[in-house]
């Protein structure tokens, strides 16, 4: 569907462009694109290098791990159903403590991984668990300590100090995952109460 979308756009584009008398003005404006395109590509290619290297060496000196560690009590808030020694939780703590240092390509396995250990923890099969909710928030509305992407973007685009933005970016990160957790928590607790109901009402009809 997204294809489409961006197909729509530049084909309107390139219609109101000619219709209105500017062709040279698109031909000019694809190739001013494309060379933008290639330099904020190499500097995004740069940045991930760095902070994969990085994230590599965290990794193998153990500080990953400690870090997950710190981000069980609030994980075990969190999901209150999941065992702190099972490889869902470590698969989750490992992905959060990634994706906080702004490398989604290391998150990213991760994640998957911990899905796949909370359907086997949890024994749901096909259906969705709340625990698999909330790690997909924690995920989507997450802080980033380093923004990886933000900041390569517009170190691309000539700012001057591309990290002038995080105090800003921290502020609506928190405030949008605080929104998240809280609509999650009332949803869940919205479902136990219907399930229950539903149960009890069962248990009636049975008994009569």
């Amino acid at each position: 569907m997204l294809d489409f979308v961006w197909l729509f756009l530049l084909l309107s584009g390139a219609i109101y462009g000619m219709v209105t008398g500017h062709p040279g003005d698109i031909s000019q404006a694809i190739l001013q694109g494309a060379g933008d395109g290639i330099q904020i590509t190499i500097g995004l290619a740069g940045m991930f290098c760095l902070w994969s290297g990085l994230t590599e060496i965290a990794s193998r000196a153990g500080i990953l791990t400690w870090l997950s560690n710190l981000l069980w009590p609030v994980i075990h808030i969190l999901m209150p159903n999941l065992p702190k020694d099972c490889d869902a939780s470590r698969a989750i703590s490992m992905n959060l403590v990634a994706n906080m240092l702004g490398v989604g390509n290391a998150a990213t396995p991760l994640g998957i991984k911990a899905v796949q250990e909370l359907k086997i923890q949890e024994r749901t099969g096909d259906t969705v668990s709340n625990s698999m909710i909330m790690f997909l928030l924690l995920n989507v509305a997450g802080l980033q300590l380093v923004p990886t992407m933000v900041l390569s973007i517009r170190q691309g685009c000539g700012a001057t100090v591309a990290s002038s933005v995080l105090p800003k970016i921290w502020v609506v990160q928190i405030v949008s995952l605080l929104c998240g957790i809280i609509t999650c928590a009332i949803c869940s607790c919205i479902s136990s109460v219907s399930k229950a109901r539903f149960h009890k009402k069962e248990a009636l009809v049975c008994q009569a």
